[in-house]
């Protein structure tokens, strides 16, 4: 995936998180590690992909956690078991590291069942000295229910990025990666949900869904192309294109039959998916697409949504 090629390594990776300025002053303060472990929250309110996990493994790498030493634990299958065994490694220093720390990064929290978030309470209350325990939440509610779990933690909110940085770090990837980039196409635009349904300026989406939104783009225009630009496209044999706009993920046509002795057989297609579109584009550039229908029934049929 072109987004964990990208994940942030260091601090300055980060896009359009303020605090991440936060985070990075708490690495440096003098009284971590004095007495207890200690207990960071990296949440934010329905937020995915903006960079927490990532952090959090920077994070132990700032706090002195070798990758040895840092354990990241699917909160999605973790039951009282794993975690009460968990209570038993933790005693052990880490290994790799100069001061022996550990770092248990405990990823998408909110997913821990109540008897979990219990025990998880017992083990926050009694952390060594040497151990980080860094969890990761979309959910700004999920220890509601068991009284003074939130308490525990050190809490960090990530927030919305910009679209503009989200852009420029797009666009810069494009670069990179050689990427072409057709005329007409807005990066920001991309990042906004305009072409396709990333929405909510989510990162890891973005980049991954990039090459493709790119292809995509550049073979609709290349229909447009072929059709004789949006306003119309004409077919002297024996029909005419009126006027054609895409709706979510079908295209939408009228066409009307001139004075032929043939009449055109596709007066009453009038929903074509982009499959159907691209299939025809690509095998009929040139010619009628609505002349090219001309065919057997079973080959329409095959054609049908």
């Amino acid at each position: 995936m072109l987004s964990e090629r990208y994940r942030p390594k260091t601090w300055t990776d980060f896009i359009g998180q303020p605090v991440i300025d936060e985070i990075v002053e708490a690495c440096t303060d003098p009284w971590l590690f004095d007495g207890c472990g200690e207990r960071w929250l990296f949440e934010s309110d329905g937020i995915a992909g903006c960079g927490k996990t990532s952090a959090a493994y920077v994070a132990a790498q700032a706090l002195g956690c070798s990758d040895f030493a840092t354990e990241r634990i699917d909160s999605r299958a973790c039951m009282v078991a794993d975690l009460r065994a968990l209570d038993s490694t933790m005693r052990a220093y880490g290994m790799g590291s100069e001061n022996g720390r550990r770092c248990y990064i405990i990823d998408e929290i909110q997913h821990l069942n109540r008897d979990c978030q219990r025990m998880l309470l017992g083990i926050l209350e009694n952390l060594p000295c040497h151990v980080i325990v860094i969890g990761t939440t979309t959910s700004v509610t999920w220890a509601d229910e068991v009284d003074g779990l939130f308490s525990r933690w050190r809490r960090f909110r990530f927030r919305k990025p910009s679209a503009p940085a989200i852009a420029e770090h797009l666009e810069r990837i494009a670069r990179e990666q050689s990427l072409p980039i057709p005329d007409g196409f807005r990066i920001l635009s991309y990042v906004q949900g305009k072409y396709t349904d990333v929405g909510g300026n989510n990162i890891r989406a973005c980049v991954d869904l990039l090459p493709d939104a790119l292809r995509r783009y550049k073979g609709k225009a290349d229909i447009r192309a072929a059709l004789g630009g949006i306003g119309a496209a004409r077919c002297e044999s024996c029909c005419e294109l009126q006027r054609f706009h895409r709706s979510k993920s079908a295209f939408f046509y009228s066409v009307r039959s001139e004075s032929v002795s043939r009449p055109c057989p596709a007066e009453r297609y009038e929903e074509w998916s982009e499959d159907r579109l691209d299939e025809l584009v690509i095998r009929h550039r040139n010619r009628c697409y609505f002349c090219e229908l001309r065919l057997s029934r079973e080959r329409r049929a095959r054609w049908e949504p």
